[in-house]
């Protein structure tokens, strides 16, 4: 519910936003959301940038992991997201 209302948000909180969506899925046996988006990014300079974030609850904690990158950088941006989830802690 969390991921859906930054969705519906995303226009207003993210300039350029488009190409939303929210996935369910799981992150080590947790219920788990995926937000991916591309949006104008936090400058000029910087360019159009795609976000991945996923979310999730654990032990009455909110848990979230978020990379954004240059669109060009995409694919990078996915395996350093991947490697970031995969390897998450939270002991």
């Amino acid at each position: 519910a969390v991921m859906r209302r930054s969705d519906a948000a995303g226009p207003a909180t993210n300039p350029g936003y488009h190409d939303g969506r929210v996935t369910g899925t799981s992150h080590r046996g947790h219920p788990a959301a995926l937000w991916e988006f591309t949006w104008n990014g936090f400058s000029a300079a910087d360019g159009p940038r795609h976000t991945y974030d996923l979310c999730w609850e654990q032990n009455g904690r909110m848990y979230d992991v978020w990379v954004s990158a240059p669109v060009g950088k995409v694919r990078e941006a996915k395996e350093y997201f991947d490697v970031a989830v995969d390897t998450f802690d939270s002991a």
